[in-house]
């Protein structure tokens, strides 16, 4: 059992991304995209933190992911979603 420590809804409302207690990386998925099955592994996985991730926004023009972690890092994470 995963416990959610953060998430953020893109502006567009198609991706969400998500961490989680399980591991120091932020998940994105493609929520908007209503494919049978698409929501079955996420689009993308980044890993910059040596801890937990403590939060995750994006930009306004989703074109960066910014996520935070215990360590006291701060990660900016280029984003090319469709």
């Amino acid at each position: 059992l995963q416990r959610l420590n953060c998430l953020s809804l893109s502006p567009s409302g198609k991706f969400l991304a998500v961490a989680t207690d399980q591991g120091a990386h932020v998940q994105v998925w493609d929520i908007a995209s209503g494919q049978p099955g698409s929501n079955t592994a996420p689009v993308a996985v980044g890993v910059a933190h040596s801890q937990s991730v403590t939060s995750v926004c994006w930009s306004p023009d989703e074109k960066q992911l910014i996520s935070t972690g215990k360590d006291g890092t701060v990660a900016v994470w280029n984003w090319f979603g469709e």
